[in-house]
């Protein structure tokens, strides 16, 4: 018989986010990644989770559900930081440098010429520091390079279809959540409507 470890989930956690829900909330977050989400702390990384849950059930998570989200999303990165928390923080580099551009009006050649300094000026700050600590990351784990040809891609107007398709289905299961957000006010406005035009 198995010995039940710290770290193994019990039956009833299992009941809460069964392991085909896990796959499913797990691929969505992949998505996320991969459309440039920058998911860069465990807390990011637990809203994903409850936000997928939401596109998939078509429901809010229990207070059980998202505790025990909150703890899957914590054992999927902590597992395959490689996957998950790496492109993370890339995505959020990527970001970062590219608001630099911008504000700079860096064009193509200037982006080339200059991010590599940029970005290692931005690897030696105290927050970056501090996310790739809590992370358990060190900045030789980044893939410096991609994040430079991800920011003169774009510069270049390059687009990666993978990239712009993960982005389409996001957006499509986001603007899902969001019509049942838009539901949920105005099922709950006429609720109110109607009880305050049954005491008048």
């Amino acid at each position: 018989m198995q010995e039940k470890t710290e770290n193994t989930p019990s039956n009833s956690d299992i009941k809460l986010v069964p392991s085909d829900l896990r796959g499913e909330l797990v691929a969505l977050i992949g998505d996320r990644l991969v459309a440039g989400d920058p998911l860069i702390s465990h807390g990011h990384f637990h809203k994903a989770m409850e936000e997928g849950y939401r596109v998939l059930r078509g429901d809010l998570p229990s207070q059980a559900v998202s505790v025990r989200l909150g703890e899957v999303a914590r054992e999927v990165v902590e597992e395959s930081p490689g996957a998950f928390a790496v492109p993370g923080v890339e995505n959020w580099i990527i970001r970062a440098l590219l608001g630099t551009v911008r504000k700079r009006g860096w064009d193509l050649t200037e982006v080339q010429e200059r991010e590599l300094g940029e970005l290692r000026g931005f690897l030696k700050q105290e927050q970056v520091r501090t996310v790739l600590a809590q992370l358990k990351l060190t900045p030789q784990e980044l893939n410096v390079r991609n994040c430079m040809r991800a920011v003169a891609n774009t510069v270049g107007g390059k687009e990666d279809p993978q990239k712009k398709r993960a982005a389409a289905g996001l957006a499509q299961a986001m603007g899902r959540l969001k019509k049942d957000d838009k539901a949920e006010v105005n099922s709950g406005l006429s609720s109110l409507v109607s009880r305050a035009g049954n005491r008048a």
